[in-house]
């Protein structure tokens, strides 16, 4: 009895050192973590405060993934009503790639595109990097990385 009670208690103290779930300031959408940050920057200072706290500009897993981040952003504050100024940057470019969109990340394939219609159009030549707003229905939009958006930042659930 006393030898189970042992093993109850290393059992515990093992399982109560790791902890699932999302780090501190993030919150638990769907299977991911995302930070929220109502405050408008260019792509390349988004994309460096997400890397700076070890995570990455969000990007869309599959349609699920999409409408569930969607709510939760509109109910955040991101401001999909401007469509040339609002909506959120997202973890996609296309640095040196022949306007190939890839995860920025990673530079791997895009998992997930649902483009706005006509998009991605390379408007005025320089649009290498991707925000996700609100024209005619939510979806992705080339933009110069110059352009300032609000942004989220997204982890996954990891034991920590």
């Amino acid at each position: 009895m006393q030898r189970q009670y042992c093993i109850i208690v290393v059992l515990s103290l093992i399982v109560g050192l790791q902890a699932w779930g999302c780090p501190s300031d993030f919150t638990k959408v769907g299977e991911k973590c995302y930070k929220v940050f109502l405050e408008k920057v260019n792509w390349f200072e988004a994309d460096r405060r997400c890397r700076a706290m070890h995570s990455s500009l969000m990007i869309f897993d599959d349609e699920n993934d999409r409408e569930s981040s969607t709510n939760y952003l509109k109910d955040m504050g991101i401001s999909f009503a401007d469509y040339y100024n609002g909506g959120a940057w997202i973890g996609i470019n296309c640095f040196g790639n022949n306007r190939q969109f890839v995860a920025s990340h990673d530079g791997s394939a895009i998992p997930f595109e649902k483009w706005i219609p006509g998009e991605p159009n390379n408007d005025k030549g320089n649009e290498e990097c991707v925000a996700y707003s609100d024209v005619k229905g939510y979806g992705l939009n080339d933009h110069s990385c110059t352009k300032v958006h609000q942004y989220v930042c997204q982890t996954r659930f990891k034991f920590y």
